[in-house]
């Protein structure tokens, strides 16, 4: 999943970004993020079950904020394994 380009939000910067770190608020907008998990200040973990057609899986994931600058931008990585394969 690849987030890129604008988004007009009628919330102040210090609003948005609470949001982006309030994980519970911020996965249920993301389709399939399930048994999220805040390990601490800077990384969770959960599983994410993406589907295209009739193909679907399981990713297990660590998130991880490398970088911040609060509240104009944030350097995250997602790291994950599926389920089946464990690739």
């Amino acid at each position: 999943m690849n987030f890129d380009g604008k988004l007009v939000l009628a919330r102040t910067r210090s609003e948005v970004w609470n949001f982006l770190l309030d994980v519970e608020r911020f996965t249920a907008c993301v389709p399939g993020v399930q048994n999220i998990k805040k390990l601490d200040e800077h990384t969770f973990q959960g599983t994410i079950g993406p589907a295209v057609g009739p193909v679907s899986g399981a990713f297990n994931f660590c998130a991880s904020i490398l970088e911040s600058r609060p509240p104009h931008e944030m350097l995250a990585r997602l790291e994950g394994t599926d389920s089946v394969t464990k690739s």
